[in-house]
């Protein structure tokens, strides 16, 4: 009776030593666990990566105070009071020297012409020079008496470009035309645009277009979410920019005189738009 006693002891004690040992272990992987992935409090986090910053509701994890981001746009049109003329020489002959002393030749009667129209020097910009040779293919028999073909250099051309502003829009037709005559049919007229020089007195014009745009963006939000739109915190210039009026007139050889003698080139500068965007963060009372 004493001997089986005592084993029915020892196997109970063994039993209970193993059950203590597993939960131990189990104690012990859930704190390594933890020690791993330690447990960040959502204001710990970085408040750019935890903020849903687009237009329209803002939604922060910071603690900080919601709002309402909007960019807000203005835009008027304005008359232009610059022109810009991208005028050009291009010549073609069967030496380089021979295509680069012509051109030469042909663009320093242009621009005696042009300044000869209230353009100056400082108005006169080069933007592109080139001299480049140029192939032809010919067909020829080979010894098998089979067609073949192959690339001949025939001559070199040389272009030489430039910008040319105009400050009286009144000249821009004497301009072209000028040049045109002047050049002959070397001439090479690529684009005309318009542009407004000084766009600093409608700045303010266009900055109040732009936040009215952006507080009726806000009510409408607010609205749509049923809140109460607050006081501005933040106010951004996004960007400011002149959309010019493009023009573009190639002129091929064989046309060019038709922009001289007693024909004048037609040309309407028309109106430009000037364009502010603003972004505006609003509270949420």
């Amino acid at each position: 009776m004493n001997s089986g006693f005592k084993l029915y002891v020892t196997c109970l004690i063994a039993l209970l030593s193993i059950i203590s040992i597993s939960c131990n272990s189990s104690n012990s992987g859930s704190e390594n666990t933890g020690s791993s992935t330690p447990n960040v409090q959502s204001d710990e986090l970085d408040p750019v990566v935890n903020n849903y910053f687009t237009e329209g509701i803002v939604y922060e994890e910071t603690g900080s105070e919601n709002g309402i981001y909007v960019v807000g746009e203005g835009s008027i049109k304005v008359k232009p009071d610059i022109a810009v003329v991208n005028l050009g020489i291009q010549s073609e002959r069967r030496t380089a020297s021979r295509a680069r002393k012509e051109a030469s030749e042909n663009m320093q009667q242009l621009m005696d012409a042009i300044k000869a129209v209230e353009v100056e020097d400082k108005d006169i910009q080069t933007s592109y020079f080139n001299i480049s040779p140029r192939y032809d293919w010919i067909e020829e028999k080979d010894e098998n008496g089979r067609k073949i073909s192959r690339q001949v250099l025939v001559g070199y051309t040389v272009s030489n470009n430039v910008n040319v502003t105009i400050r009286n829009l009144d000249n821009v037709s004497k301009v072209i035309d000028s040049a045109a005559e002047a050049s002959g049919d070397t001439i090479r007229i690529n684009n005309v645009y318009f542009r407004v020089e000084n766009t600093e007195e409608h700045e303010a014009e266009l900055r109040e277009l732009a936040y009215m745009d952006a507080l009726v963006k806000a009510k409408h939000f607010s609205s749509m979410a049923a809140v109460e739109l607050g006081e501005v915190i933040m106010i951004s210039e996004v960007n400011m920019s002149v959309a010019p009026v493009m023009s573009r007139n190639r002129m091929a050889l064989g046309q060019t005189m038709e922009f001289a003698g007693d024909y004048s080139t037609p040309i309407s500068p028309g109106e430009t738009d000037l364009n502010s965007r603003i972004s505006v963060f609003f509270q949420i009372k």
